[in-house]
């Protein structure tokens, strides 16, 4: 299986230039205080890891991978442990370029930069609990329309439900209270929960899945 994860990062090698490309612009913005550009590395290492299934698919590398001991399993749970370290690489280089920043402006804000950061692991786990299901389902291609109409449907509904106002809900002050205080670590739990469900339907999907 390490063997498989040094394959995809290998394959996404050459497109860490990108990131580091972001992470100047970032810190060139942050220094004149124009937006705030955190959260784009770490995204942009999500979209990027996409493109090994797009060469694994071309070169029909899942045929001969399975055929490895465990290879159904291993070739799953390599692309989760490879995209995750690639998230968390480019959200530490991300730190280690919002801390710099903050040191030459003498202002640095702790309290901000986790937030952010969990924010950050939070979104990137969601696209990815999300994306990896359909694309071991559908292949990359009709995953991707595959994901162009879902995500097209939901906002369909939800713009629905928004306007005839369906559902009118109150939250209690205690309730919210609770959310705000404990926030991160919720988003945190969530998405712990949400990257275990997605690898076991990942998985379920592609032991059954024909070549």
């Amino acid at each position: 299986m390490l063997g498989l994860v040094k394959k995809d990062l290998l394959m996404v090698k050459s497109n860490l230039k990108i990131i580091a490309i972001i992470l100047i612009v970032f810190a060139i913005m942050a220094l004149d205080g124009e937006g705030d550009l955190s959260f784009v590395p770490a995204m942009t290492s999500v979209m990027i890891f996409l493109s090994t299934f797009s060469y694994d698919e071309y070169n029909k590398f899942d045929a001969f991978a399975i055929t490895f001991p465990n290879g159904r399993k291993n070739i799953v749970k390599s692309k989760y442990i490879a995209s995750l370290f690639l998230i968390f690489l480019s959200i530490v280089l991300t730190i280690i370029a919002t801390i710099g920043i903050g040191y030459m402006k003498k202002s640095i804000d702790l309290d901000y930069i986790l937030s952010t950061s969990i924010g950050c692991i939070f979104a990137c786990i969601l696209i990815q609990s999300i994306l990896f299901p359909i694309i071991f389902k559908f292949g990359i291609e009709k995953g991707r329309i595959v994901l162009f109409v879902g995500a097209f449907g939901i906002s369909a509904i939800i713009a629905l439900i928004a306007k005839l106002k369906i559902f009118k809900m109150s939250i209690s002050p205690v309730l919210l209270s609770f959310l705000e205080s404990n926030l991160l670590l919720i988003l945190l739990i969530t998405s712990i929960f949400m990257l275990i469900f997605s690898y076991i339907c990942s998985k379920r999907i592609y032991l059954k899945k024909e070549f």
